[in-house]
Order: C-alpha cells, then sequence, then structure tokens
C-alpha cells in the first residue's frame, strides 16, 4: 500500500498502463517471469520477475483501468534479430520451444502481448524497435484509426491493427510466423487521441 505506483492511485479513477519490451521465459512448471538483464533465465523462477505477481499487484490497485503491453516472448527462445543466427535465452536449450502458462491477466484488464504459444517475438532491426512495439506506437499515434479517422483510438481498433500489422509484418520481412495475443476489456475505451 506504499509503493510508488499505489501512492499515485486513485481508486476506480486512476489508469494505469504497463509496458515491458525484454526477454521473457518460463520456469519449470511453465509459469512465465519477466527476465531482467540480470537475471538467469535457467532460474526464472529465482532470479525473474512473476508475471502473475505483477497482475496480482496490478490487480490490488483498483485502478479504473488497467492496460499491459508486453513486447516479450515466454518460449524460453531469444528474441530474434534480422540477418542473425537464432539464439536460444536458455543456455544449452534444444530447439523444442515450451508454452508458458498464465499470460492473459486478470478479468478487466486489457492485454495485449508480442506472440502467441511457443512462437519467439521478432525484433525490428533497421527501427531498434521489437516488431509489436514498433506497430503498438505507429496505432497508437493513430494508425490504428478506422473509425473513421476521428482522432481516437480504441482498444478494440488497436488489437485489430495489431492483429493484422504484425503477423503481415513478421511473415513478410522476416519469414517467421508471430501472432500477437488480445484480450480487450472494454473494446470501445479510448487509449490514445491525436490531432
Amino acid at each position: 500500500p506504499n509503493g510508488w505506483i499505489e501512492r499515485r492511485v486513485t481508486e476506480d479513477e486512476t489508469d494505469v498502463f504497463l509496458f515491458y519490451s525484454g526477454h521473457g521465459a518460463p520456469a519449470a512448471d511453465e509459469s512465465a517471469y519477466l527476465i531482467p538483464q540480470d537475471a538467469d533465465a535457467d532460474y526464472a523462477a529465482n532470479t525473474g520477475v512473476s508475471l502473475d505477481a505483477i497482475y496480482t499487484s496490478l490487480s490490488a490497485l483498483k485502478a479504473k483501468h488497467v492496460t499491459v503491453f508486453i513486447d516479450s516472448c515466454f518460449s524460453g527462445g531469444g528474441r530474434v534479430i534480422e540477418d542473425q543466427p537464432e539464439t536460444m535465452l536458455l543456455a544449452d536449450a534444444r530447439p523444442i520451444l515450451w508454452e508458458a502458462t498464465g499470460l492473459s491477466g486478470r478479468p478487466g484488464m486489457t492485454m495485449m502481448t508480442a506472440s502467441s504459444g511457443a512462437q519467439v517475438s521478432s525484433a525490428h532491426t533497421p527501427l531498434k524497435h521489437g516488431l509489436f512495439t514498433y506497430h503498438l506506437l505507429m496505432g497508437l499515434q493513430g494508425d490504428a484509426d478506422t473509425n473513421p479517422k476521428d482522432g481516437r483510438v480504441t482498444e478494440q481498433e488497436l488489437g485489430d491493427y495489431l492483429e493484422a500489422e504484425v503477423p503481415d509484418a513478421a511473415l513478410d520481412s522476416l519469414d517467421r510466423v508471430q501472432e500477437p495475443t488480445v484480450r480487450l476489456a472494454q473494446p470501445g475505451r479510448v487509449l490514445a487521441e491525436y490531432r
């Protein structure tokens, strides 16, 4: 109750956004963990940050809305970077990728993640972003506005945009499958307004 975020949230009034771009990995029980720079993916449950614990903390805030964007995969594979050999995040891992569980957040929480199942999230090397992050930013700047270009981007518009653009870009430029996961709490809620 005395944390930095908690002190800034007014119950049922504050919108909370979480954006994470980086590595993720499953633990032995297939639960999902974010892997910061100094963590060891081989010991995700001991050195990573539990995604379930993050969701629990976000739910406890009692914010008006919680929106989570995650540009990471939880397969144990490293982010694939164009023109570089595919790297595995887990040391000595074989090319069988795991599928982490518990990625869908909590009821009432909007979730948009870079990939589905055991897919890896790809980098957009020329723009120095993850493929998902690039399209997320473009969508919020107005590319996702289809209703009919009213200067607003809703959850539904952004989700539809990411589900269309990310797989096409991954297939066209990298020849791989990457399908974002989108779970909307309030499809008509405006996430961004622009001029």
